[in-house]
């Protein structure tokens, strides 16, 4: 464990030094990064097919970014509000020599109802992990934010069951990245209602029950569930929301579209897993 301290406290001493807290110095956060470090060593899986540099540098972000938002949520801060959890805001940030500094914040949305339930709460954060996981660093992403703050309206004013929001979202973020399954007909006999369709998670291609061969992994749909995810990939973004489904029909679709999604980044998401522990309860 020293030697990996050793090794990439220069990453540490890196990062930390993009931040910036008042009141505190450098060191502060380093040793917020150190932390972090220490953490990603014990907690790191290698059968999880990520490599220890890249599960080392968001531990190690988690922790710093931690230590910044306790800075600016302390009594009477300004920017408390604007920096909460699941929160909406416009930020100024001010650059200097690499150091990013929070200079002021306004809340613009701030979800409440979302805080009355643990479980959408909890849906809420998996979607802003997804969401941080598949945006371009600092680029503009003029598509992905409205998709975000709309399905976490959709959560806290409940428009639509649970499931059905967290499916539609999930299948819609993935068409957005460039990962959108044709679902169009049977990829091997061409029928556009295919018989029994099935989703290959891997390929994301749709097939008639008969036509699947292999062993790759699948999802089976009914025509319902097959319905519904084709109107996700095709209709406009303010009626993404606007369809219902048979139980049966639902818990299909949401089935496959969390295993299809999981399938294509090939990881887990802890707050995923922390809202399907919730749902166990």
């Amino acid at each position: 464990m020293d030697h990996l301290l050793a090794k990439y406290r220069p990453l540490v001493i890196s990062l930390a030094g993009k931040f910036h807290i008042d009141g505190g110095d450098r060191e502060d956060l380093i040793q917020e990064g150190m932390w972090g470090l220490f953490r990603g060593i014990i907690d790191f899986q290698p059968d999880k097919n990520a490599s220890f540099f890249t599960f080392a540098s968001l531990c190690i972000r988690r922790h710093i970014y931690k230590a910044v938002e306790a800075d600016n949520r302390q009594k009477n801060s300004p920017l408390a509000a604007a920096t909460q959890l699941l929160t909406y805001g416009e930020l100024t940030l001010f650059r200097y020599r690499g150091t990013c500094t929070l200079d002021a914040a306004a809340t613009i949305e701030q979800f409440l109802p979302l805080r009355a339930d643990v479980e959408r709460l909890a849906l809420g954060c998996y979607f802003a992990e997804l969401a941080e996981q598949l945006s371009e660093g600092d680029a503009a992403s003029p598509e992905l934010l409205p998709l975000v703050l709309n399905a976490l309206y959709a959560l806290g004013q409940q428009t639509a069951p649970t499931g059905q929001i967290k499916a539609a979202f999930e299948l819609r973020l993935m068409a957005m990245m460039g990962f959108a399954p044709r679902l169009e007909d049977c990829a091997v006999c061409g029928r556009e209602m295919p018989e029994g369709p099935c989703l290959d998670l891997r390929e994301g291609l749709l097939c008639c029950a008969g036509c699947c061969s292999g062993e790759s992994a699948r999802s089976a749909l009914c025509q319902g569930s097959l319905a519904a995810m084709r109107y996700v990939l095709n209709c406009p973004a303010r009626r993404l929301y606007a369809f219902r489904l048979e139980a049966d029909a639902l818990g299909r679709m949401e089935e496959a579209c969390e295993a299809f999604l999981l399938a294509q980044l090939d990881r887990s998401f802890r707050t995923l897993t922390y809202y399907h522990q919730i749902r166990s309860e």
